[in-house]
């Protein structure tokens, strides 16, 4: 997450691109080919601002969800359950050498050493207070600031990470349930002024055409990468500054 003036943008999935660019837009992590950034003269009148940049970890930062699991924690933090699900040890197991939570559809800790977690009461205990402590920041910043939410699929080496689940990508695409789910269900938690921003490839969404306006299609082609060019989500950040500001 990072905090901008009065406004934060959050990471609601699907991967980890989402913090990786705002990261690189706000000058929090350094691109290895900032040649390519320094073309748009708008990004460098955001970074000059970025001393008041600050990053917060947020629950969604370093994981992967299915839209459908970032509709299911949303579902969670409404009914006052999200805390309960996400430290209760009996929903984790190990699938294919990931750290995955059981509670929720397709939800992965891409980071974390599940098998320290699961066989050792002390790690699990760390990481029960590394979960909560997320969960606090994305819910306080809530009554702080005007929320624009991220949500993407367009990491180029999703699909292929996601390989060892043949029938996985399919839970990944954009469809119209998913859609509006997501949005309504971060209109209660975040308020009304609230904005979803979803970034995807065009061939992952499957949408009615009126609600494409919407939606901000980028198509990269998949491949190894994940962080995605430097620059990648600066016009879509650049935007959502000029068009709230004042």
């Amino acid at each position: 997450m990072i905090l901008f003036e009065d406004k934060c943008f959050i990471s609601i999935g699907c991967s980890c691109i989402n913090q990786f660019q705002l990261d690189f837009y706000f000058g929090i992590k350094k691109p290895t080919f900032a040649k390519k950034v320094t073309k748009f003269f708008s990004w460098i009148t955001v970074f000059s601002k970025s001393k008041s940049a600050q990053k917060k970890a947020g629950l969604f930062d370093w994981i992967v969800a299915s839209p459908t699991s970032t509709i299911q924690i949303l579902e969670a933090i409404v009914s006052n359950n999200v805390y309960r699900l996400f430290t209760d040890k009996s929903n984790y197991s190990i699938e294919y050498g990931y750290l995955k939570n059981n509670a929720f559809e397709n939800l992965y800790f891409w980071h974390e050493d599940g098998k320290e977690i699961l066989e050792n009461d002390s790690n699990f205990s760390v990481f029960q207070s590394k979960v909560t402590h997320l969960i606090d920041n994305m819910l306080n910043i809530a009554n702080e600031r005007r929320c624009f939410l991220l949500w993407s699929n367009v990491q180029p080496n999703l699909k292929h990470s996601l390989s060892f689940r043949p029938d996985s990508w399919e839970s990944f695409i954009l469809n119209e349930e998913r859609y509006d789910k997501m949005t309504a269900l971060t209109k209660i938690i975040f308020g009304e002024d609230s904005k979803c921003i979803f970034i995807c490839r065009g061939e992952d969404v499957d949408l009615s055409s009126q609600k494409l306006d919407s939606i901000i299609i980028i198509e990269l082609e998949r491949s190894r990468e994940f962080r995605g060019g430097a620059d990648l989500y600066a016009p879509i950040l650049n935007n959502l500054l000029l068009s709230s500001s004042g």
